[in-house]
Formats: C-alpha cells, structure tokens, sequence
C-alpha cells in the first residue's frame, strides 16, 4: 500500500489535473505541500486513522504565526484529504467506508 504522500502524486496526476479547475489545483497542491504530506504523508494510505486526522488538524489549527489559529485552513486541509480517500475509493484502493475524515 502506497504512503498518503505517495498516492496524493497519483491524486493530483489522475483526478484533480483531470477534473478540477486551475486554482483548484492549486489550492489542493498547496494543501499536500503545506500541510498534509509533512504531518501524515509518511503514513500508508490504509493506516490512517481518525486520531492520526484530528492531531493534524489541531497541528494546522495551531500553525499560525504569532499564535494566531488557522481554523480555516485547517478544516480546508480535511476536505481536501477526503477528497483523496474517496478518490481511493471510486478507484478501488480501498474499500468503501474508509476514509478516516469522517
């Protein structure tokens, strides 16, 4: 099984080039980049769990500079995981029922 940041490359290549638009795109890159792949890229797709999601999301929550709270990206951070784990879904990667976000 692939790791999180090893299959967002396929996401990015096979579904969000395909069918999103440009800023999109970019806002979706800017997620695995920024967020996503430091905290949990190292992790198998299938060995994510709630837990391992809520700790990145508090950690993305509590990123901003001069204690500021970066809610917003963080909960956009979420939306674009799930989007990976139903994308693994629709391609039979994983089973359905097992995106760890929700």
């Amino acid at each position: 099984m692939e790791t999180v940041r090893q299959f967002s490359a396929t996401f990015m290549d096979e579904h969000v080039s395909e069918r999103l638009k440009p800023g999109t795109q970019v806002l979706y890159k800017s997620h695995f980049d920024r967020f996503i792949n430091p905290i949990i890229g190292s992790i198998k797709l299938d060995c994510v769990t709630k837990a391992d999601v809520s700790k990145m999301h508090r950690q993305i929550a509590r990123s901003g500079i001069g204690g500021k709270r970066r809610e917003g990206a963080a909960n956009h951070a979420l939306v674009t995981l799930s989007s990976i784990y139903g994308f693994a879904m629709e391609e039979e990667v994983l089973p359905i029922g097992t995106n760890p976000v929700h």
